[in-house]
């Protein structure tokens, strides 16, 4: 029975990823004044979304793209300021180097839906979560041992504090 049911949840995970995956298009962006990145809000949680739920490896092309969009937003955004440092951060991110994206979405991500909230322990405990269910995936995740702390971190449900001394250094 309990197998049975692990199946059917990880199927409707599975398949519920996938058609999001191909429902995301990444948008063509004019991004000059507050009202074009105010615009784009949406887009740029549906992209770090996309991130998030498609394995290193599949779509490449589309990856980059909606890596540089996600980027691009931020870097010009007048509403929302990603913090990113700490030697934490930097080991995490060696080896795949992708997570650094995320990382950096899923933050302005959490500020987006939080009322802009300017907190950087919870951007990082946001963009932290978001590494770890990317990584987790797998695809051409490359294993590491940093990250797989930070998974265990998680898993224990103890990411917070994990953040709060490890991240934030």
């Amino acid at each position: 029975m309990t197998t049975k049911l692990l199946t059917i949840i990880a199927c409707i995970v599975f398949f519920t990823a996938k058609a999001f995956s191909q429902q995301f298009e990444v948008p063509n962006a004019t991004l000059n004044t507050k009202e074009d990145y105010v615009k784009y809000e949406k887009d740029v949680i549906a992209a770090v979304n996309w991130l998030e739920t498609t394995p290193l490896g599949n779509e490449d092309d589309k990856r980059k793209l909606a890596s540089a969009f996600v980027l691009q937003w931020i870097t010009g955004s007048p509403t929302v300021t990603v913090s990113v440092g700490g030697d934490l951060l930097l080991k995490t991110t060696k080896k795949n180097p992708e997570l650094l994206i995320l990382f950096m979405g899923a933050y302005t991500r959490y500020s987006l839906q939080n009322n802009y909230d300017t907190s950087r322990v919870n951007g990082y405990i946001a963009g932290a979560k978001s590494m770890v269910a990317l990584y987790k995936l797998g695809g051409k995740v490359k294993k590491d041992k940093v990250m797989d702390e930070m998974v265990k971190a998680v898993d224990d449900g103890k990411l917070d504090d994990y953040v709060k001394e490890k991240l934030m250094k």
